[in-house]
């Protein structure tokens, strides 16, 4: 196997490693998440809105943060 064969092997381990644990995230009460996918090989996406509204808001996290301001929980397992 070549040198590069084992990095595309790493790094599809790494996506799918990545596509079967999801973080635990706790969202504030005004909000609702639409969808949680994973972005890349370490981070994810998030698709909120606030509770009654139309529209909707994305952001995207990685394995380094814990929470954000307004009160959102991020728990990695």
């Amino acid at each position: 196997m070549g040198f590069w064969s084992t990095v595309g092997a790493l790094a599809g381990a790494k996506a799918v490693h990545n596509r079967l644990n999801p973080p635990t995230v706790i969202v504030p009460p005004e909000y609702e998440m639409i969808s949680l996918k994973p972005s890349g090989l370490s981070s994810w996406k998030i698709k909120y809105r606030k509770k009654g509204s139309g529209s909707w808001q994305m952001m995207t996290i990685g394995r380094n943060y814990r929470s954000m301001s307004g009160g959102w929980e991020f728990h990695w397992d």
